[in-house]
């Protein structure tokens, strides 16, 4: 009885052995994603990743309207700094005739804004890693369309002429990281590209993936391309007519205010002959 019980030990520790030697033998054992990280080779391969992805620029991206005090609770109380709207106690010189300013050394709507964009161009080179397109993937592909562009119009709104860059730059490519600035004109033709390459891809509001409240959606991207093309319009438009120092080369506007009318169009087609009733 004693020697059964020693062979079998003898056995099962024999085949204990083995299948540690054949397990440290094959890579493939050794070779594990971590379980408390997301690597790049596992991501992009499903629509809630894509939806994860876009998530963080609802935050980081677009006003809050909401008001709780502080700096960041208060973020949609400034959205008319920039406007005559609106006088801020500490600089109202600024809106003064023939009143100047300097401009600050570092500026995080320029940091942040690029960082931002720097996300984006990678989501861009990556969301096509998906198995199979569906009206989820196309929906957050539309977000992050649409995200760019907000941000693009954003940086066009403060600084004008910026770099415009649409693809996850090298380090090591000092020509590119410290490249020319692009005329406000091309940028802004950028924005509207992308602008309707997420109205493609979106959904309605209250359909689809856009079914929850709060996210982006066609009529969103709708309203800020027409917005857009006002914005830049009558800023070519004026300037080129009062002949200003701001005032684009060889521009008036007119290409930009003509993509408002249809813009606005569509949704009157939507909303009056689409669905029948205005929502």
């Amino acid at each position: 009885m004693n020697n059964f019980i020693l062979k079998t030990y003898k056995r099962i520790v024999v085949a204990t052995f083995c299948i540690v030697c054949a397990s440290a033998c094959n890579d493939d054992f050794l070779d594990r994603d971590p379980l408390d990280a997301v690597s790049d080779a596992s991501f992009f391969n499903t629509a809630a990743d894509l939806q994860s992805y876009v998530n963080q620029f609802y935050s980081s991206t677009l006003p809050r309207y909401i008001y709780t005090g502080g700096a960041l609770g208060a973020a949609n109380v400034g959205l008319d700094l920039n406007s005559d709207l609106m006088v801020q106690n500490d600089n109202p010189r600024l809106l003064q005739e023939g009143a100047s300013s300097l401009a600050p050394v570092t500026s995080s709507t320029w940091t942040s804004g690029y960082s931002n964009i720097r996300s984006l161009n990678y989501f861009m080179e990556n969301y096509d890693r998906i198995p199979s397109r569906d009206e989820q993937t196309d929906q957050y592909i539309g977000e992050g369309y649409f995200f760019r562009a907000w941000q693009y119009f954003q940086m066009i709104q403060s600084f004008g002429d910026v770099p415009y860059i649409i693809q996850v730059l090298d380090p090591a490519d000092k020509e590119s990281l410290f490249g020319a600035r692009e005329s406000r004109h091309q940028v802004a033709l950028g924005v509207i590209q992308d602008l309707d390459s997420a109205i493609a891809n979106l959904n309605w509001k209250g359909t689809g993936s856009a079914a929850p409240a709060g996210r982006v959606n066609k009529e969103t991207a709708i309203v800020i391309k027409a917005r857009v093309a006002l914005f830049e319009g009558t800023w070519e438009r004026y300037h080129a007519a009062n002949g200003t120092p701001f005032a684009v080369s060889g521009q008036d506007g007119t290409n930009f205010l003509q993509m408002v009318a249809p813009a606005i169009d569509e949704l009157i087609d939507q909303y009056f002959h689409g669905r029948g009733t205005i929502q």
